[in-house]
């Protein structure tokens, strides 16, 4: 189930980029619902209810967001989720034409495009006076995965030779492209007054999005054969570069 607004006022929020803020008296989520935040990086509640499974998701694309509450009660398998995206993978590179006709050479084939980087997971703080937690609270920060390079495309084949004539050259393949980096995993901060459970309970994930693989080079066109001279073998083109993997984000609790 997805919650996306909560009453009338509510809505006026979610849809108006103006206001920074959501404010409610209480945010009761049932058993496996979803709560989805797509304007707004900032929630004040004076009380928070998550029960089991239940799951607040923020779409925002915001660097930073905050939910602050007076009270905030957890249960079993809850989870606060503004994880980054993929990125997309290149396109692959364009094989070269073959010779068209004797002795004719091949074409070149073109490179691949670059891999596209992760975004970032957004980071997350969370300014809650009195904390219950019943179970393993998920705070899911990680950054996204990056694309990989697209390939690079084989060279075309040189035509063949005559006796008047030298068989034709081979294309030159196209070079792999970069991979893309992934992206950082974003910073958790919780501040809390006073917290009945097991602080372990809330479990972390914000490491950095892996890295895009390098695209393969692409294959060096045939020579052209010829009965008294040869073509030449196109050159092969070179592997893209892997990029780096995201950075992790930093977890702190602090009591106030």
């Amino acid at each position: 189930m997805v919650c996306r607004v909560v009453g009338i006022g509510l809505l006026a929020l979610l849809s108006l980029p103006l206001f920074g803020q959501v404010r409610l008296d209480k945010l009761s989520l049932k058993r496996g619902e979803r709560y989805e935040v797509r304007v707004s990086d900032m929630l004040v509640i004076d009380t928070l209810v998550m029960a089991d499974s239940s799951r607040i998701v923020f779409r925002n694309d915001k660097d930073q967001n905050f939910i602050h509450c007076k009270i905030a009660i957890i249960g079993k398998g809850a989870v606060i989720q503004a994880e980054g995206k993929a990125g997309a993978r290149g396109e692959n590179g364009r094989n070269g034409q073959n010779g068209n006709g004797p002795c004719s050479n091949g074409t070149n084939a073109t490179s691949g495009k670059a891999g596209q980087p992760g975004s970032h997971g957004s980071s997350i703080s969370l300014y809650w006076d009195y904390v219950t937690i019943t179970g393993r609270l998920w705070v899911l920060l990680t950054g996204g995965d990056a694309g990989d390079g697209g390939n690079g495309g084989w060279g075309g084949s040189g035509g063949s030779g005559t006796r008047v004539c030298a068989g034709g050259n081979g294309g030159n393949g196209g070079d792999g492209a970069a991979g893309g980096n992934g992206g950082n995993g974003g910073n958790f901060q919780l501040q809390y007054k006073q917290l009945t459970g097991d602080s372990r309970q809330i479990i972390v994930r914000n490491n950095g999005g892996s890295a895009g693989r390098g695209g393969d080079a692409g294959e060096a066109g045939d020579a052209g054969l010829g009965p008294k001279v040869d073509g030449k073998r196109g050159q092969r083109g070179k592997e893209g570069q892997d990029g780096n993997v995201g950075l992790p984000g930093i977890v702190s609790f602090v009591q106030k």
